[in-house]
């Protein structure tokens, strides 16, 4: 764990800490801060960069987490040993306590996913006590998202790399992280439901400007969300060459782009969506999470019949799924054309293949 915990420099007046969760609009607003980070910071709001691409966050999060909770995160992209990662994450800490010196910062706002995680007490002091010791206040911001449509993108999501998993959902998962990072700060921590029924403006960046930076002028913010989707039958093709039921010949790293690519080309792709009763054998899965935020936050879902919830009535096939066609909606026909798209283009040589590229 690296050493020393205390700055004895300027403290902003409040740490706003926001840690999703998955799914939940993340990339689309660290990017929008990370686009007006130099408008931010003339307005007194500091920020450490923690887009996915960059690993900040998970570098930060070894400097207030330790190294376990994101080790196998980190090493995905970057190859150094544990100390220099110590060492690293630190650093960029003190990066950002320069910022907050520089511009004599009233705020600072940190924003990562990666920490949506159930930590032990001595490891929540700790970072408790790193966080209190750049700001006077500390306000951890969480949004959650209906079961239903969370699972459906992290299916979608699972199968864009080989590091990306589907796993099965805990059915009290938010129940069990939120009160832990609740019991680590006492009043400090604020759920809101991510769902564009209830977002200001429909937008994650419009819905956390305005609660938490309301008096900051709006930076130039990119529009819509920037995770875009892809059709059923791309899900099922690089579902299953994950699974080895289909056979490739290619970096298996790059193929998602190339499916994506060839996605875009075969007409009549279908949207993903749930297959009949899908969606409510979710929901009555994680009906401890949906009632716990129900009675315990006054959090609520639009579509959701609560009345209707039975949690003893579920399909564990639909849980943890183990092929796209057997709970999503997937046109056979278009598969089977998508994927001998695929597979034709890749055997061509390679000028010949950027060539087929713009059919």
């Amino acid at each position: 764990m690296p050493g020393d915990t205390a700055s004895t420099g300027h403290k902003a007046d409040r740490l706003i800490l926001h840690i999703g969760h998955q799914k939940t609009g993340t990339t689309t607003l660290q990017a929008a801060l990370v686009a007006g980070r130099m408008q931010l910071a003339q307005q007194g709001i500091a920020q450490p960069e923690t887009v996915q691409t960059t690993g900040n966050a998970i570098m930060l999060g070894h400097h207030l987490f330790g190294l376990a909770p994101f080790a196998i995160n980190r090493q995905g992209w970057l190859n150094i040993s544990d100390q220099d990662a110590l060492d690293l994450a630190a650093q960029q800490w003190r990066d950002l306590e320069a910022q907050v010196e520089a511009i004599r910062a009233r705020q600072i706002v940190i924003s990562s996913e990666h920490f949506f995680q159930a930590f032990d007490a001595a490891t929540f002091a700790r970072a408790s006590q790193i966080l209190h010791s750049l700001a006077q206040a500390v306000v951890v911001v969480i949004y959650v998202r209906a079961p239903v449509s969370a699972m459906l993108s992290n299916l979608q999501e699972s199968v864009k790399t080989p590091l990306n998993r589907v796993q099965r959902r805990d059915r009290d998962a938010l129940q069990t992280i939120i009160t832990a990072w609740a019991g680590a700060f006492p009043g400090a921590v604020q759920i809101h439901a991510f769902d564009k029924q209830t977002l200001v403006n429909r937008d994650i960046k419009a819905d956390f400007f305005g609660r938490y930076l309301p008096e900051a002028d709006l930076p130039t913010l990119p529009d819509g969300d920037l995770n875009t989707s892809m059709s059923a039958e791309a899900m099922a093709i690089l579902h299953d060459i994950k699974a080895g039921r289909l056979d490739r010949r290619f970096d298996v790293v790059s193929f998602y782009e190339r499916v994506r690519r060839d996605d875009n080309r075969v007409v009549a792709p279908t949207h993903p969506a749930w297959q009949d009763g899908v969606a409510q054998s979710i929901n009555n899965w994680c009906a401890p999470d949906l009632i716990w935020l129900r009675d315990t936050h006054c959090i609520t879902f639009p579509g959701i019949d609560y009345d209707a919830l039975n949690p003893g009535s579920y399909d564990p096939d639909h849980i943890l799924p183990a092929r796209v066609e057997d709970v999503c909606l997937v046109d056979p026909a278009r598969k089977a054309r998508l994927w001998r798209r695929v597979r034709l283009r890749e055997a061509l040589p390679t000028p010949l293949r950027r060539w087929a590229a713009k059919w």
